[in-house]
């Protein structure tokens, strides 16, 4: 399951919260190349020297070590310092979220809205190259229109639609008119609450009866007049 609240606390999302699991699984695939991967044992290597007996390590680590040991001698102890192999593991868990437009900063320091770009771009990339045939991964998006201006919406509700015909269960929850389409009537579901009870409702049963009819319905049924689907009742006037 990968849950895209909306955006509290930005250090948070991005140290350990789905920017951070995003990121994970996105260098999973990215560790994988060969290049990166002689890279990371030639910085393997030069870590094993560094953890190599006291005749081989560096002088300066060695002499470090030693004159802490001196020091530790009433209590029988020697003193050694071992350094993480596991590149892998640092490289996933050490890095920072530098981006440039125009003004090169951290991530954290840029708009709300660019910011759940970001998560988005990580989720395509994520969804782009799996290779696991049998996806079973739930992706609940909590008001995706957030920061973002009409045009970013509608690509947001496009690319949505393109990542659930990818065996992802897409859920989100919305108060934007953009993200409520006549053509896609089926998966709207209105949730109310009444009282202590909450009343989902969805139609599930084909409303056209041709292709015209549907034609002319999601013609008529524009961005303006979908904000129906957000009323309690609605008029018609002949």
């Amino acid at each position: 399951v990968v849950y895209i609240p909306p955006l509290k606390d930005v250090s948070e999302e991005f140290s350990k919260g789905v920017v951070a699991k995003l990121l994970k699984e996105s260098l999973d695939n990215v560790l994988n190349d060969p290049t990166i991967m002689w890279m990371t044992n030639q910085i393997r290597e030069g870590i094993n020297n560094l953890n190599a007996g006291a005749e081989n390590r560096p002088t300066a680590l060695w002499e470090f070590e030693h004159a802490i040991s001196r020091c530790m001698e009433d209590w029988g102890a020697r003193f050694r310092i071992n350094f993480d192999t596991n590149i892998e593991n640092i490289l996933k868990s050490s890095y920072s979220l530098i981006v440039d437009d125009g003004v090169e900063s951290s991530v954290s320091s840029k708009w709300h809205g660019f910011q759940r770009n970001l998560i988005f771009s990580l989720l395509k990339f994520r969804n782009e190259h799996n290779n696991n045939q049998n996806n079973k991964t739930i992706l609940l998006f909590e008001e995706p229109e957030l920061y973002l201006h009409p045009q970013a919406q509608r690509r947001i509700y496009q690319e949505l639609k393109t990542i659930s015909e990818n065996c992802i269960f897409v859920g989100f929850t919305t108060h934007s008119n953009l993200f409520v389409k006549l053509d896609d009537y089926q998966n709207i579901c209105k949730i109310k609450k009444e009282w202590v009870q909450t009343r989902i409702t969805q139609v599930n049963e084909d409303l056209f009866w041709n292709n015209r009819d549907r034609f002319n319905l999601i013609q008529y049924i524009d961005p303006s007049r979908s904000e129906m689907f957000f009323a309690d009742k609605v008029i018609l006037v002949e």
